[in-house]
């Protein structure tokens, strides 16, 4: 009896000591990106085979398992995407629209000046005051013209700097990711059992960053490993990682590909078995619709000709 109740009283201090760990270890990786909280799991301890052990069952800790709901998770991941890229495009025109909505620098009060100061010289055509006002009215439309001209070349330049910067990380990413899962693959296949709550945290950090600069598809597959899709174009898959190709940000970007490397195994008589792989370049622009790169190309294709040709017209 004595026993039984000793060994439920030091059950009871490995569950208190195993809550103070996992809060202890919830409280640290609060202020780390992608982390997911733990939760100590506690059993019920067995019952002794004899009499005098029924009356002192207790709980032991199993383990530690990872508070995680991949439902929640793909909303998360889905919602990235959309939310990075709308904040992206008001980021992007921030300097347009400061042009535009500020009083001393607006085209359309401009314009509207010289149009009073063109109806007064209508009526006083002979006025050599009337004459000079309308003149310096017309350079400032011109100069406000060429200063929004130079402000949407301007925004051009940034988004294609940062969509090549945006690039280069996300292929930085799907090799981290194609790296995580290998292992992750590699470690259910030794030991079976469930992979580390840190890799999975990292792949879950990966994917949500992956979400915020290019938007995607994300799939959490049944073996842990995650698979990163832009349309239907696989991006990472399994221990597989595309890359952009990035020598055409400066130019057309109808022209951005990606690079893609498949694998296959080829069985030949004489030889055996053998792996082979083979690398592909598709265009990619049209894929890209999401996260800050989705904006950058908006801008760069639709958004900045869209506007110029608008200026165009009014220069005319």
């Amino acid at each position: 009896m004595a026993s039984s109740i000793m060994s439920t009283a030091q059950a009871g201090l490995q569950i208190a000591q195993a809550g103070l760990l996992v809060t202890s270890q919830n409280v640290a990786g609060a202020s780390v990106e992608g982390y997911s909280r733990r939760d100590a799991t506690a059993v019920i301890n067995r019952l002794a085979p004899n009499n005098a052990g029924v009356f002192g069952t207790g709980f032991s800790v199993e383990g530690f398992t990872r508070d995680y709901s991949r439902l929640l998770e793909n909303q998360r991941l889905t919602q990235q995407g959309k939310t990075t890229y709308y904040e992206t495009l008001v980021e992007s025109t921030e300097l347009l629209d400061k042009v535009i909505a500020d009083d001393s620098n607006s085209l359309s009060i401009a314009i509207s000046e010289f149009f009073d100061a063109a109806g007064q010289m209508v009526g006083a055509p002979e006025s050599i005051a009337y004459r000079s006002n309308l003149t310096h009215k017309a350079d400032l439309v011109a100069q406000r013209v060429v200063g929004l001209a130079e402000t949407v070349n301007q925004v051009d330049k940034d988004a294609r700097n940062a969509l090549k910067t945006t690039l280069d990380r996300v292929n930085t990413l799907t090799g981290q990711l194609a790296l995580l899962n290998g292992k992750l693959k590699e470690g259910l296949n030794i030991s079976n059992i469930e992979p580390s709550a840190d890799y999975l945290d990292e792949r879950d950090r990966v994917l949500m960053e992956l979400q915020r600069l290019v938007g995607g598809q994300a799939l959490i597959n049944s073996d842990s490993t995650a698979s990163h899709y832009l349309n239907g174009i696989p991006i990472v898959e399994g221990a597989v990682a595309n890359k952009f190709l990035l020598s055409s940000i400066a130019g057309d970007m109808d022209n951005i590909r990606v690079q893609f490397t498949t694998y296959r195994t080829l069985t030949e008589p004489a030889i055996g078995p053998r792996d082979l792989h083979a690398t592909t370049r598709s265009i990619a622009t049209d894929f890209i619709s999401g996260g800050e790169a989705g904006a950058f190309v908006k801008l760069i294709r639709d958004f900045v000709p869209d506007v110029s040709r608008r200026i165009d017209a009014v220069a005319i």
